[in-house]
């Protein structure tokens, strides 16, 4: 999504104002390489700006329809590609928040890279009837029984490697009593793009 969005325009008239199409309309967009903590967060993200499904909206909070629209629609039109990981980092914890390794809904293709002794491999996957229609498109073979389990362990082995826990019990109370904290402030004042 951009930084900065021009959501509605207008012109003075004689009686009043006069609305512009701001002409931002939604571009297709394709989000490659997500992983699966940050698919998790832009399905936090559609919980904020607001709920997009069969073509309506609606908000969950004090903002405008034409911020749900205009994300929704953005949404709507965006391609998103999964990487799934088959090795923990070394701060990884997002099976500890149920977010993966493992990813089954947000993206419309989910890639599993399968590692072999002259290069690797990978295992496509389609989430949605747009990923199934590009999946079709491509030339490459269908996927065999042992590559599908394979992709499964790898991905086991990768969530029991993950040592870091968050725990998040609580934190909605603790985020709470924080709400006039002086680190939100310092936070703002601090350019995040």
């Amino acid at each position: 999504l951009p930084a900065r969005s021009t959501i509605w325009e207008g012109r003075r008239t004689e009686t009043g104002f006069e609305s512009i199409d701001p002409g931002n309309g939604s571009p297709l967009l394709a989000c490659i390489g997500m992983r699966a903590c940050d698919v998790a967060g832009l399905a936090r993200l559609d919980t904020v700006f607001g709920h997009c499904s069969g073509g309506r909206t609606r908000s969950t909070g004090p903002r405008s329809s034409e911020n749900v629209a205009d994300y929704c629609a953005r949404r709507r039109n965006a391609f998103i590609v999964g990487i799934q990981c088959i090795e923990a980092g070394d701060n990884c914890f997002c099976r500890s928040v149920g977010s993966g390794p493992r990813i089954e809904a947000g993206c419309d293709l989910v890639v599993t890279e399968l590692p072999g002794k002259d290069g690797p491999s990978f295992l496509l996957e389609s989430l949605s009837a747009s990923g199934a229609e590009v999946l079709k498109g491509l030339s490459v073979s269908p996927a065999r029984d042992d590559d599908i389990h394979r992709a499964d362990r790898l991905l086991q082995e990768c969530g029991a490697g993950m040592s870091k826990v968050l725990d998040v019990s609580g934190i909605q109370e603790l985020l709470d009593r924080q709400w006039e904290c002086r680190r939100w402030d310092e936070t703002a004042e601090r350019c995040l793009t």
